[in-house]
């Protein structure tokens, strides 16, 4: 299943996070952090920055309703960054590559966002779907 272009950005937001914080893998923590951090994020410049050639006026539809959800969970979303950090701690892994991988909760966290999708006939999957994935199995988070 192909993925959006805002969940595209998200794993990249993540990505940055998890090597900044000095971790090997990308955590489902990181990819919070990218989804509360997205709204931010969504600039020519940062997309340039990262790399990517995306569809800004597509994220931006994604990230509405993702910030709808999160304002009807009476969420906000820039406040939970600095607590979900603080759930992290800062690593100690040292990147040799620009490289970084998910840790196989992120991969199975992804898979569950793909089976959301199709169970709502989606062929894409999505910021919204993510978000879904995430609640159905919150842990700490």
């Amino acid at each position: 299943m192909d993925i959006s272009p805002g969940l595209i950005l998200t794993w990249r937001i993540a990505g940055y996070e998890a090597i900044q914080t000095k971790h090997q893998y990308v955590e489902i923590e990181h990819i919070f952090i990218g989804l509360c951090k997205i709204s931010d994020e969504l600039s020519p410049d940062v997309m340039e920055k990262m790399g990517l050639e995306l569809n800004i006026e597509e994220i931006q539809k994604e990230i509405d309703i993702l910030n709808g959800v999160f304002r009807d969970f009476g969420l906000n979303s820039k406040s939970l960054i600095p607590k979900i950090r603080g759930m992290l701690k800062q690593g100690k892994y040292e990147h040799a590559e620009k490289v970084i991988h998910r840790s196989q909760k992120c991969k199975e966290l992804f898979k569950k966002a793909e089976d959301i999708a199709s169970s709502y006939g989606a062929n894409k999957s999505f910021l919204l779907y993510l978000f879904l994935a995430i609640l159905k199995e919150p842990s700490e988070l």
